[in-house]
């Protein structure tokens, strides 16, 4: 998959006519516009630039999660290694569900960063 860079723009700082009333644009590497934010009603003002920052950061944010991904299936092969080669885990339950929880957890934490990958669309 490639990353894109996505940029903010201030379209308007008095939308309207109304001083103070900012939209935003978030563009791509080609100067595409993406999405405009704040254009509709001004109901969420103040956010409107968190919100369009936000939107910008999306592709970095997406590489930060599969790179998170990774690394959390990598610890999951090591607790899985760790586990099967440590002679007192084959013998003493406590030990061994101590393994087993540690992977539920990274595999449950890995899940939910697949979810969010999968619905950015790529």
């Amino acid at each position: 998959m490639k990353h894109t860079k996505w940029t903010l723009q201030v379209l308007e700082s008095e939308h309207n006519g109304y001083k103070g009333w900012k939209t935003f644009a978030i563009r791509a590497e080609n100067n595409v516009c993406l999405a405009v934010v704040g254009e509709v009603d001004r109901f969420y003002e103040k956010e409107y630039r968190s919100i369009a920052t936000l939107m910008a950061a999306a592709p970095d944010l997406l590489k930060l999660a599969e790179m998170y991904l990774s690394d959390v299936e990598g610890r999951i092969k090591s607790i899985k290694h760790d586990r099967d080669n440590n002679e007192c885990a084959r013998h003493d339950p406590d030990i061994y569900d101590d393994y087993q929880q540690q992977i539920v957890h990274w595999a449950t934490t890995a899940h939910h960063v697949e979810q969010v990958i999968n619905q950015a669309g790529y």
